[in-house]
């Protein structure tokens, strides 16, 4: 089982993006049962 989740924020600094652009962070979490892993991208 696998658990996601899409966020979006606001990165100042972000090369080849101005500061009200929109970026997203993605975070995956496996579920019970398995040995367990958090993953961002």
């Amino acid at each position: 089982m696998l658990h996601a989740d899409e966020t979006t924020l606001q990165v100042l600094r972000e090369p080849g993006k101005s500061a009200q652009s929109s970026s997203y962070l993605w975070l995956y979490r496996t579920g019970r049962g398995v040995a367990p892993a958090v993953i961002y991208d």
